[in-house]
């Protein structure tokens, strides 16, 4: 069997092992600090899509680590979006997306799904080590203007019920936000 007769659906991309945040849940969390920190090159990603092309894929997820840490990642986004019919979504905290990126990426379908561990400003810092709740609901506002899709992604890290239905309520307003 040749890997074109498998039947594929959804395909995940780790474009780097890297990340800015330090949140207790997440496996990258288990890695040794000696750890070589890799990622994966524009030329075997992009080798990647084009062995794939003709399979019916739903969707293509952009993963990490981080991956705005990678400097090429806006153009892998592009290349998908250019040379496959799929969804696209990326896992990513937005801490580290700039406006330009957001721009290049609004001529694109990809849909971002933000890690967002807490609505209360302390608890995220403490949370994810050097994230500033403020300066992420700013990117996400300015996502928003820009057209792109978003979806909250959580991990619900304490018995507190109220904390997890305020951000039920942060999540609806934010995510159904619509614009003038």
């Amino acid at each position: 069997h040749s890997m074109k007769s498998i039947k594929w659906d959804k395909l995940r991309v780790l474009v780097t092992n890297r990340c800015n945040y330090r949140c207790l849940f997440c496996h990258n969390e288990g890695q040794n600090k000696d750890v070589q920190h890799e990622m994966m090159s524009v030329d075997m990603f992009k080798r990647l899509i084009d062995y794939l092309e003709g399979q019916e894929l739903s969707e293509i997820n952009f993963s990490g680590g981080e991956p705005f840490l990678h400097k090429d990642i806006v153009e892998m986004i592009v290349y998908a979006d250019k040379h496959m019919s799929c969804d696209i979504s990326c896992a990513t905290n937005l801490s580290i997306i700039t406006d330009e990126q957001i721009d290049h990426l609004s001529m694109t379908r990809v849909k971002f799904n933000i890690q967002f561990p807490f609505v209360s400003e302390d608890a995220f810092a403490k949370s994810t080590g050097t994230g500033k709740l403020c300066k992420i609901i700013e990117r996400i506002q300015r996502i928003k203007s820009a057209g792109i899709q978003i979806g909250l992604n959580t991990v619900v890290q304490s018995p507190d019920y109220e904390a997890v239905d305020r951000m039920i309520k942060f999540a609806v307003s934010y995510t159904h936000l619509t614009l003038p």
